[in-house]
């Protein structure tokens, strides 16, 4: 042989072809390819959404079909598609879903149970709701929030949906929209009232919430159920009234954007407040639909009068300054609009509850309007009648579920509600009283009822499993024992539910101030061992909101945008 090559071994040779034959690919086994895709589909097949589909054989492509079970509708599956159509189609889409099948949101859990069981919570719960329209009404949403007290007597609340409403925003397709959802999240029976905002839409709402199963377990046959936004007819008392007062607003209005104007302006305008020793801010003007800002708009300008004044004397084209009348009136009109600004603060929280703080800050309001309709200018007279009109529409709508709140806050009590009554309205003093105790009679009645019904059935229970246990231990022990034992459960459970809220009547108030911070949950907490039945009552009373801030600041997250 030639020089430079190299014969192998015969060893050397198997070893070189068994590599080779490793190195090759092999043909695969079609059966336990597919056997090996069906085991990781039937794998995949563990979301519980299936127990209310039935798949369908695997294509080649790896595709099947999951068909529903009760109404026949057919989904495309596999090649990496997800469950997310079932479960919609589960939870909204099929109207065949048995009522006991249907799944309910995953949310419900953090709704009703606040870190514990949702059927521990022994409470009812109140709804405030609002509507949102895009710029050409094309399109609505509705926020609805619910509000709860929980175990531990922390105020909570949770958006229940935000969802698009259909065209147009009617009261039938509003009360559609919220029972559906009462319905999903299972709240249907366990609703204390609804806060909504004046419309007439929502009037015709309530109606028809009030002929659905709702109205067989609201307390009080559903008298309580519908409250209007404190804070809306505030809002409408206070736009009614300065209605009176356009030609004022507007000229502040027009000051503080004139000075605004220029950065040269707010030099000269720095230079005249400095003169006069006036504060230290800028000007600035108000949001025209939101009436409080008007307010703070007037307030600056009181406090920069002196400095406004002493500017038209440096700018010969200040034409929009107010003159000594224009000024005479905004100051008589502000003293008054300060009280219904701090009320309006008060009534915004959602934090802490508003319900019972509502009826004496109302009768404020009323007071205020008495000493404007005495003033010695003709045009505040004028503004206390209109304002007068839309407060008085209101107050007779609802005012029966504030005075209850009032008389649940130890500070306040019956003597609160007839003191402020004997006020404004001496001569319906005595008829409102006696519907007060009715109507908090009527409810502790049914709270009470309920009480010893599940305490007796509880009784009832430890009675069977007593006489259970006696009978099969001893012989000697005979049914005047266990007698005996239904006897002292009749003496437990006999009615003394009046006597618990009427000591709670004629205790002491508690000395705190209505005016300085008091914890009313707090005090509840701690006096629920003494009153039982009416804490149960306290606690679904306090957890409703006196306005609608909660639902409509679901629309206002974003902040206003240039």
């Amino acid at each position: 042989m030639g020089p430079g090559l190299n014969f192998e071994t015969p060893e050397e040779i198997q070893r070189i072809e068994i590599d080779a034959a490793a190195a090759e690919p092999q043909p695969q086994n079609v059966e336990q390819t597919r056997t090996t895709k069906r085991k990781k589909v039937k794998e995949n097949l563990k979301a519980a959404v299936w127990a209310h589909f039935k798949r369908g054989e695997t294509q080649e492509n790896g595709s099947y079909t999951a068909t529903c079970l009760y109404c026949g509708h057919i989904y495309p599956m596999g090649n990496q598609r997800g469950t997310g159509n079932m479960k919609h189609h589960i939870k909204r889409g099929c109207k065949k879903v048995p009522a006991s099948k249907r799944q309910k949101p995953d949310a419900l859990q953090k709704l009703l149970q606040a870190g514990k069981d949702a059927g521990k919570l022994d409470c009812k719960f109140s709804l405030t709701s609002d509507l949102w329209s895009s710029k050409g009404r094309d399109r609505g949403f509705m926020a609805l929030t619910c509000h709860f007290i929980d175990d531990n007597w922390v105020l909570r609340k949770r958006i229940l949906s935000f969802t698009a409403l259909p065209i147009p925003h009617s009261g039938k397709h509003i009360c559609h929209a919220i029972y559906t959802k009462l319905v999903d999240w299972n709240l249907d029976k366990r609703i204390f009232s609804l806060v909504l905002d004046n419309s007439s839409a929502n009037d015709v709402c309530v109606r028809e919430l009030l002929s659905t199963p709702i109205k067989s377990v609201l307390p009080a046959n559903g008298a309580l159920f519908h409250l209007r936004c404190g804070c809306h007819i505030l809002n409408l008392i206070v736009q009614e009234g300065l209605s009176v007062l356009s030609d004022e607003i507007t000229k502040i209005r027009e000051t503080m954007k004139y000075l605004r104007h220029s950065q040269q302006r707010m030099e000269k305008f720095k230079l005249a407040a400095s003169q006069v020793n006036a504060p230290n801010k800028k000007p600035a003007w108000d949001v025209e639909t939101r009436w409080n800002s008007t307010y703070l708009m007037l307030e600056l300008a009181l406090q920069l009068k002196e400095a406004i004044n002493r500017y038209a004397l440096y700018d010969n084209n200040f034409g929009s300054c107010p003159n000594d009348v224009d000024w005479e009136h905004v100051e008589a009109v502000a003293c008054h609009l300060k009280v219904f600004y701090d009320v309006t603060n008060k009534l915004s929280g959602t934090k802490y509850p508003t319900l019972n703080i509502f009826f004496p800050e109302y009768c404020e309001v009323y007071l205020t309007l008495i000493k404007m309709s005495k003033s010695d200018y003709p045009f505040v007279v004028n503004m206390s009648k209109e304002m007068y009109k839309k407060w008085d529409k209101y107050w007779k709508i609802g005012n029966v579920l504030l005075a209850v709140a009032c008389v649940l806050d130890p500070r306040c009590k019956l003597a609160v509600v007839e003191y402020y009554f004997k006020m404004m309205l001496p001569e319906e003093c005595n008829r409102f009283m006696e519907n007060l105790k009715a109507c908090l009679h009527q409810l502790f009645k049914e709270y009470s009822d309920a009480h010893f019904k599940g305490n007796q059935n509880q009784a009832t229970n430890s009675s069977t499993e007593m006489r259970s246990n006696i009978s099969s231990s001893s012989s000697v022990i005979s049914d005047t024992r266990a007698g005996l034992q239904n006897f002292l459960s009749d003496k437990r459970t006999t009615d003394p539910t009046k006597s618990e809220l009427e000591e709670y009547l004629s205790d002491a108030l508690d000395g705190t101030s209505l005016d300085a911070e008091f914890d009313i949950l707090a005090w509840w907490k701690l006096k629920s061992p003494k009153y039982p039945i009416l804490a149960k009552l306290t606690r679904d009373i306090l957890a409703v909101p006196i306005s609608t801030v909660a639902s409509e600041s679901t629309f206002s997250t974003a902040g206003r945008t240039l």
